[in-house]
């Protein structure tokens, strides 16, 4: 569960690799929160779903983008 800001809704899935709610008070934080605690299936797959998105962003992926990008810049000068 966490709160629909910033980059997170075009990284997390709202139901398949989260639950997002509008803000991070705690009157919209309760409910998924709940949601989790009460079905473990849920809780499931929410965790195998979140871990393989952010897989994507682990420093063995973005490492080689970051070389490429400033290989290009060093091409391009």
């Amino acid at each position: 569960m966490t709160a629909n800001v910033g980059e997170l809704p075009y990284i997390l899935v709202d139901g398949s690799s989260a639950l997002l709610c509008e803000d991070g008070t705690a009157d919209t934080e309760a409910d998924p929160e709940i949601r989790i605690l009460q079905d473990p299936k849920l809780a499931g797959m929410l965790s195998v779903n979140a871990r393989s998105t952010v897989e994507v962003y682990s420093w063995e992926n973005i490492l080689p983008r970051w070389k490429r990008i400033f290989e290009e810049f060093e091409v391009a000068k």
